[in-house]
């Protein structure tokens, strides 16, 4: 999805949730996503690096958001 179908989805989750606290861990390369869910009221909280040893993976324009780390 773009970031207009990606935010859609963000935004009907969000309608359906019934937590009050959501997170999302985004790629730092998404910056107009990043700005749209701020916007909505998130706040980055903190940061992480990727690190890769040799070539890393070519990024993909289709990732939006991932599941969180600590999910494992």
């Amino acid at each position: 999805p773009d970031d207009r179908a990606a935010l859609v989805l963000a935004r009907a989750a969000l309608a359906v949730l019934p937590a009050d606290r959501v997170i999302l861990d985004l790629p730092s390369s998404n910056l107009a996503l990043q700005t749209a869910l701020t916007r909505l009221g998130f706040a980055e909280t903190f940061a992480t690096a990727r690190m890769y040893r040799g070539p890393a993976p070519r990024g993909s324009a289709t990732l939006q958001a991932i599941a969180t780390m600590e999910l494992g």
